[in-house]
């Protein structure tokens, strides 16, 4: 897996994690790479044929869900494990997608029995961060979505209701969440891949209701990045400390760990409002996650090179000569230089003249 990619996991097989895996990847610009679940702890590789290889295990996928800068998890049911729920909570932009209500409350929402049926999208725009991306579209026409599990509690701007049989009120198909840093996507609904099957409006909605909610998840708030704690160079050189940033803020501390391929290196306690440092680490690369008690204030990775630049050859100016020495070894008392003075030419020509005479009256050519 690639670090700060797009990572969809399914742990069912269904034809919407196959359909989104492309059109989100294209939409958001990131790698998007795609799990599909094989077997109690094996996963076979998704996407198009030369991208897939043989299966890989559960540790591999939780890292991978762990680096990605959005995750997808489909297929939340009663019958997920304990590691398929796990992967719920695991990164801060996530859209969770579950089958039943059992998988719902794994999700983080209340939602009734689920209801198989034709459940047609509303007409008209709501208001929501997607209301620009989906205005326009011919929603009504769209294909009818298959199944949905209905909403317990009331949502906040729902972006899209749908209707059982285009009649009656309208049902929340989409939630949009975002607590604290983090922001997720709760699908309801099932049968979105109907939209993108075929070229036209369907496919055309489908993909502006994807990149709008991948935008929206990836779109950063001033807050979180205002108070994002992070090293003051991301590549530091072999031998010099490694000092962080930490903006002041509510928080009188925040708690920093440092891992590497072996496990954490420095579990520290860093005070806000002003740069710290953790001292010199050796060359490699490292992880980094910076949090209070309430909240995670920044996470990434950093490298500490292995080359120093003790071994680059300090830059030195030679001292220019002086007007007087120049003059000097130009064999100009005036100081001008040699080449301005016409008798240096004159004398030249002198001698080439008397060695041509020369050589005619020896009888030479």
């Amino acid at each position: 897996h690639e670090e700060g990619g797009l990572v969809v996991i399914t742990l069912v097989p269904d034809w919407e994690a196959r359909a989104l895996l492309e059109v989100l990847g294209e939409a958001t610009g990131l790698r998007a790479t795609g799990y599909l679940r094989v077997g109690p702890d094996r996963f076979a590789p998704m996407g198009r044929a030369f991208q897939r290889g043989e299966t890989v295990d559960s540790v591999r996928v939780r890292q991978a869900a762990t680096a990605a800068s959005l995750l997808v998890v489909h297929g939340l049911n009663a019958g997920t494990d304990a590691w398929g729920r796990a992967l719920a909570n695991r990164n801060a932009r996530e859209i969770l997608w579950p089958l039943d209500a059992r998988g719902a409350d794994a999700a983080g929402v209340g939602t009734g029995p689920l209801r198989v049926g034709e459940w047609y999208a509303s007409p008209g725009t709501q208001a929501s961060p997607l209301a620009a991306d989906l205005a326009g579209a011919p929603l009504r026409d769209l294909p009818p979505l298959t199944a949905l599990l209905p909403l317990s509690t009331e949502s906040a701007a729902p972006p899209l209701l749908v209707q059982l049989g285009g009649t009656g009120a309208g049902e929340p198909a989409l939630v949009l969440d975002r607590t604290g840093g983090r922001r997720r996507a709760i699908v309801l609904a099932q049968g979105f891949w109907r939209w993108g099957v075929r070229d036209g409006a369907g496919r055309d909605a489908y993909r502006r209701l994807w990149s709008g909610v991948g935008g929206w998840l990836l779109a950063q708030d001033p807050t979180t990045v205002a108070n994002e704690v992070r090293p003051e160079r991301w590549v530091v050189p072999r031998g010099a400390p490694v000092r962080w940033r930490v903006p002041g803020g509510p928080a009188d501390s925040v708690r920093l760990q440092l891992s590497d391929s072996t496990g954490v290196v420095v579990d520290t306690v860093l005070a806000g409002g002003s740069d710290r440092g953790t001292g010199m680490l050796p060359p490699g690369t490292y992880h980094y996650r910076a949090e209070t008690s309430t909240d995670s204030l920044g996470a990434g990775r950093f490298d500490v090179e292995a080359r120093t630049d003790e071994m680059l050859p300090t830059p030195s100016k030679p001292d220019a000569p002086s007007r007087r020495r120049s003059a000097a070894l130009l064999g100009g008392g005036s100081g001008s230089p040699l080449r301005t003075s016409p008798w240096v030419y004159l004398g030249v020509l002198v001698l080439l003249s008397a060695e041509w005479i020369g050589r005619r009256r020896a009888g030479l050519r």
